[in-house]
């Protein structure tokens, strides 16, 4: 399965040149993703979805990750939970501590993230990490 990490423009970390820790730190019982089927059956964009549900807790784009589940450290648990805005696509991540998930995910490049941009979305590029807040 497919799924969806939403990560803030704030929480970028230019020094080291990726997103920081708190980008994937689990809270509220799991690190939060979305199903990406499941979107696609509302039917929705993802980018939609995202601006739907979770438009106080990502910048404007949205930046997100999409990943197989396959990826993920052993010994994870992927739960149905709706969010507290909620989405019914809502999942988390259980299982796996954050020290794991955090060196897990610090090992995803920026370039294999993405961003939303007309009507639909495309890898994230150096100008937009440089039009990031600082």
């Amino acid at each position: 399965m497919e799924f969806i990490r939403l990560l803030h423009p704030r929480n970028f970390d230019r020094e080291r040149n990726r997103f920081n820790d708190l980008s994937f730190k689990a809270l509220d019982g799991g690190v939060s993703v979305v199903h990406r089927e499941c979107v696609d059956r509302i039917p929705s964009t993802i980018c939609e979805h995202i601006r739907n549900y979770y438009r106080n807790e990502t910048g404007e784009p949205p930046v997100f990750f999409l990943f197989q589940e396959e990826i993920l450290p052993e010994g994870y648990r992927i739960k149905a939970s709706v969010s507290t805005s909620g989405d019914p696509c809502h999942h988390d991540i259980t299982n796996v501590s954050d020290n794991r998930l955090w060196k897990f995910f610090k090992r995803r490049a920026w370039t294999e993230l993405y961003i939303c941009d007309n009507g639909g979305f495309r890898p994230l590029k150096q100008t937009d990490i440089d039009s990031f807040p600082n």
